[in-house]
């Protein structure tokens, strides 16, 4: 299954890897599998304890201990992800990885300016970040995505700005 593609349940792709490719094939969630060539192969080679991390549509991690990976009792030491973010959080579904992942950040980005807040502010800089934003992806909320927000805030949009830095505080906290 993937949580990411539809289309994926319940395909054979391991069998179907080996007969294409004829090579022996595992399958493995991907911070796991990125996490253990860092520290087989990367940046962690030799090292006696690796923790690898990764920021995207979601967000994972892998604890490699000896060269193996550590699960944990229950498989997912390393996913802080699903962690809850600490006392602060709003909502009981809130999770660093709603925070902070690259949906996160473009799910917080159109939830302010749907806000009527924005629209009635009396900073002019907070309606023109607004609409420098909107401008950015076709005047359609639903055309934001994480590749234009951070283009925005690199490029000095303050909104961007104050949710990448949430989203790297509440990341941050997790690590």
């Amino acid at each position: 299954t993937s949580h990411q593609i539809d289309g994926w349940d319940d395909f054979a792709i391991v069998d179907w890897c080996r007969e294409k490719f004829g090579l022996p094939t595992v399958l493995s969630n991907d911070s796991d599998a990125a996490g253990l060539a860092e520290a087989r192969f990367g940046a962690g080679k030799g090292k006696r304890v690796v923790f690898y991390t990764n920021v995207g549509s979601g967000i994972g991690g892998a604890l490699v201990i000896d060269g193996n990976l550590f699960h944990g009792g229950s498989g997912i030491a390393s996913e802080l992800g699903q962690v809850r973010p600490g006392p602060d959080a709003r909502q009981p579904e809130e999770t660093i990885e709603s925070i902070a992942s690259g949906w996160g950040i473009t799910a917080e980005v159109r939830a302010r300016l749907a806000c009527k807040e924005i629209a009635s502010v009396d900073s002019r800089t907070a309606q023109l970040d607004a609409a420098d934003l909107l401008r950015r992806a076709g005047g359609r909320p639903d055309g934001l995505n994480t590749k234009i927000i951070a283009r925005a805030a690199e490029e000095g949009n303050r909104l961007a700005q104050e949710v990448f830095d949430g989203a790297c505080r509440t990341f941050g906290w997790g690590i």
